[in-house]
């Protein structure tokens, strides 16, 4: 990726904080959001569940002491599990994002709990899924791609679609059309 630097990290988990750790040499590097760090420690806590993290830095660092970045992590676990992580991390207010292709191993299949399928569908492979480098350093998205969202969000509109909504038996007046 140009124009970001990409951290591994640790994650220090705290009742209030979460502390972003380099890996070598060791050291902090800052905190993540207040409001993640129950929830993360929630979700090691409840669920089989570990983490890889990710800080990507903007370019712009070198003009300031002090830089937002983002801070990405992939989190993986058991399969048996994945009802509990999307509820924790919904609970939370956190919602999963896909990685990278270089975000992740390879050899795991990848499922996001919190990613909305038809029903009897799959989920799709990666890397029809992956985000592009701009998206991983937190920048701005672009009209083209504004544009993209906007036909995924306007196609999933049906105005026929019939969802089986019947008066409640229990009524006793009848409804009107």
């Amino acid at each position: 990726m140009k124009d970001v630097d990409v951290i591994p990290v640790e994650l220090e988990l705290s009742k209030e904080t979460a502390k972003i750790v380099t890996m070598s040499p060791p050291g902090n590097i800052g905190a993540a959001s207040s409001a993640c760090s129950p929830t993360l420690r929630r979700l090691q806590t409840s669920a089989r569940v570990f983490w890889t993290a990710l800080v990507v830095i903007p370019e712009t660092r070198r003009q300031c002491q002090y830089v937002q970045a983002t801070l990405r992590v992939v989190v993986y676990g058991l399969m048996s599990e994945k009802l509990t992580v999307a509820e924790i991390l919904g609970n939370g207010e956190l919602f999963l994002q896909h990685p990278s292709l270089s975000e992740c191993d390879g050899r795991v299949p990848y499922f996001n709990p919190q990613y909305l399928l038809r029903p009897g569908g799959s989920m799709p492979p990666l890397e029809n899924l992956s985000i592009s480098p701009r998206s991983a350093g937190g920048e701005a998205t672009t009209e083209v791609e504004m544009t993209q969202l906007l036909k995924i969000f306007e196609s999933a509109h049906d105005p026929d679609a019939t969802f089986g909504i019947r008066p409640s038996k229990r009524l006793q007046s009848k409804l009107k059309e």
